[in-house]
């Protein structure tokens, strides 16, 4: 069967070390039964949008199922969920041929990505920390992320053991980017259980928030595109996905990152501080509260 067998190659790439290449096949299988859009591009971007909001709803599952975040429970279930939907659809996988605009996009989003990662590489294990430091809220979510790494899921559904980890208004905080990248660092490890060591936590985190910069990097370059369909040829995207390169690399938008909003670049809501339900202060000015 296609689901067993789907299950078997998970475990094996588990057991090799090389989970970390699930996440990347699961994202092209998603992409390859949608048929929505008309570029690589389009269907790629579709199917992260839909597998980063069914990761954040599937994982209030994972605070009852035993076995949290496993990497191998989480990928098979997956590829199970996506085995049912082409059986049900009579859907075969079918990607568009690649074209230049899909080319330049890569390019452009390559381009922030050099920007942003060079100072990560650059100043070491201690340039890393002097960041976290600096955005100050970036250390809470690095935190939170470990916390919920711990726990398995949500901290709001295991609250006693949130609280034990976190002060307790973070607790309650939205945390669909901390549980996408704790779900991740799982496939990167090829562990469900290693913590790696406190410094190795900074970086793996500090990536993730890079990787989600370079979502939205994309996304803005993938909408634009879209406005102007109509009338783009791959000459004119190349100034087009350039100058959003440029603004992405090094505009205002880069704050973002410095100033620790990792949670508001992957789309999670804002909350206020000030809201009647909220029983968490604002941690300090500028805080992502």
């Amino acid at each position: 069967m296609p689901a067993a067998a789907a299950w078997l190659v998970i475990s094996l790439l588990y057991l090799a070390g090389g989970a970390v290449l699930v996440p990347p096949l699961l994202l092209i299988a998603t992409a390859a039964l949608l048929r929505g859009g008309r570029t690589v591009l389009d269907r790629l971007m579709l199917a992260t949008g839909l597998l980063l909001g069914l990761t954040s709803l599937g994982a209030l599952v994972f605070a009852v199922w035993p076995w949290g975040l496993h990497p191998v429970a989480a990928g098979g279930t997956a590829a199970t969920a996506l085995i049912v939907a082409a059986a049900k659809t009579g859907r075969r996988p079918q990607l568009p041929r690649p074209g230049a605009t899909d080319a330049i996009t890569g390019l452009a989003v390559a381009a922030v990505g050099a920007v942003v990662a060079w100072p990560l590489l650059r100043d070491g294990r201690t340039g890393r920390l002097a960041l976290v430091l600096d955005g100050e809220d970036l250390a809470r979510h690095a935190s939170l992320f470990d916390a919920v790494r711990r726990v398995g899921g949500y901290l709001f559904q295991h609250p006693e053991q949130g609280r034990s980890l976190v002060y307790e208004g973070m607790v309650s905080y939205p945390q669909g980017e901390h549980l996408t990248a704790a779900l991740l660092d799982g496939f990167v490890r090829s562990s469900a259980t290693a913590q790696g060591t406190g410094a190795g936590m900074f970086d793996h985190y500090l990536a993730f928030v890079a990787g989600g910069y370079l979502l939205l990097a994309a996304t803005i370059i993938w909408a634009a595109q879209w406005i102007g369909a109509g009338g783009l040829t791959p000459a004119r995207t190349i100034p087009l996905a350039g100058g959003i390169a440029a603004l992405c690399a090094f505009g205002e938008l880069l704050d973002l990152v410095r100033f620790g909003y990792p949670s508001q670049v992957l789309g999670s809501p804002r909350r206020s501080c000030s809201s009647p339900s909220s029983s968490a202060r604002c941690p300090a000015p500028g805080s992502s509260c």
